[in-house]
């Protein structure tokens, strides 16, 4: 799956998600069918104007025009909006049962990221949900604040944020969070394999999304 067209799923991902949470119909309607399209449809047919025009209706066109045009949907970052930060960046990612994350907001009244902490590190969450499963959720939550992504420590360096080789005085000796062409890396396997040599790495991880979001499959 090519960049653009990967980036576009991931767009209306989020809007699933986060209209999935607001329950808005009409939203969940039009994200489901955007998501199943895009999966779809090959990368040469996407790449077609006449060929999408053919796979997505008239609105929808619309909406890949507009994510073409300027890198982004204005309904979708309209929803997304709807939500306050610190609960879009729970809501985004799949890891939360969006049902049961709404009816535990809901029931305990929860009005803040630290309220929703409070909640998972409590006996209720621990009696719904058992022991083991409270605390991950706990430190999901705890960690959720968008800014902890350790881009200091890529291979691809710059002025801004320079190679480093090593973290706590010890050296780096690996990394298993890689992106491969396999779903929405730039690179094979082989190249991700060079680099590292090249970075003086003695092993990497690959974590390819999966086939949900255009991944790798079970084959």
């Amino acid at each position: 799956m090519n960049i653009k067209r990967k980036k576009l799923l991931y767009k209306f991902i989020d809007l699933q998600r986060a209209s999935s949470f607001l329950m808005d119909k009409e939203l969940i309607t039009l994200s489901k069918n955007m998501v199943d399209k895009i999966l779809s449809i090959s990368d040469a047919d996407f790449n077609t104007s006449n060929s999408r025009l053919s796979a997505f209706n008239r609105e929808e066109y619309c909406l890949i025009a507009e994510y073409f045009e300027k890198g982004t949907i204005e309904i979708v970052d309209a929803c997304i909006a709807r939500l306050p930060l610190w609960l879009w960046l729970i809501v985004k990612p799949i890891y939360l049962d969006i049902e049961a994350l709404r009816k535990d907001i809901t029931n305990n009244k929860i009005k803040t990221k630290e309220d929703l902490c409070h909640f998972y590190a409590s006996k209720a969450s621990e009696n719904k949900y058992g022991k083991d499963y409270s605390s991950l959720y706990l430190y999901f939550v705890q960690n959720q604040d968008g800014s902890n992504f350790p881009l200091k420590y890529r291979i691809f360096h710059d002025e801004c944020t320079p190679f480093v080789e090593t973290i706590n005085e010890c050296y780096i000796q690996g990394n298993f969070h890689n992106h491969s062409l396999y779903s929405d890396g730039r690179h094979s396997l082989e190249e991700l394999k060079s680099f590292a040599i090249s970075a003086n790495r003695k092993y990497i991880g690959i974590s390819d999304h999966s086939h949900y979001v255009g991944g790798v499959t079970s084959e």
